[in-house]
């Protein structure tokens, strides 16, 4: 999955560090949003940050443990959908993804996971996918459903977001159970 078309204008493809302003402008823009849910938002304070994490998933890359793509629409950074972990072990991968607020309820995020799963299913061949997220975040939550994730459990303070201790939801998905659209 290097490069994807998912709505006219808008596509899917690899985060390179050459990226790293307009993730961070993307990140800065929807800041007020993101900060509440994505831990990384408050810990990224500048460009070079971003550059950071960008090589950190360009890291996971090349070891087959994730992916981070941006999501572009007229060639400017709208969102994320990223593959946070696969275990190799279990055969079992996270996914996450965030948009400009602007562009909710669009379908682009749902599409993008959607290609992202498949992906994951038949490229990767893992057997099971996961969304963690906020227990507060229902957009997140009515995503997981939307994409046929079945909640397994809320894992009380698990998560530190902005130094606050947050209840995080677990949803799987099973490779038997995906069905697209």
């Amino acid at each position: 999955m290097i490069e994807i078309v998912i709505k006219e204008n808008t596509l899917v493809k690899l985060m390179e560090v050459h990226h790293a302003k307009q993730f961070y402008e993307f990140a800065v823009r929807g800041k007020e949003n993101f900060i509440k849910w994505i831990p990384f938002i408050s810990k990224c304070k500048n460009e070079e940050d971003f550059k950071v994490l960008i090589q950190l998933f360009l890291e996971k890359l090349m070891n087959g443990t994730g992916y981070l793509y941006g999501l572009w629409h007229h060639g400017k950074t709208i969102g994320i959908v990223l593959v946070r972990e696969i275990d190799e072990s279990a055969n079992w991968a996270e996914i996450g993804y965030m948009i400009d607020i602007e562009h909710e309820g669009k379908g682009i995020i749902k599409e993008a996971c959607i290609r992202l799963i498949e992906f994951l299913f038949i490229e990767r061949r893992v057997q099971k996918i996961v969304i963690c997220c906020d227990d507060r975040n229902e957009r997140s939550i009515a995503l997981a459903k939307t994409l046929g994730f079945e909640f397994e459990g809320n894992l009380r303070r698990h998560s530190r977001v902005n130094e606050e201790l947050c209840n995080l939801m677990h949803f799987g998905l099973l490779k038997e159970e995906f069905i697209k659209d």
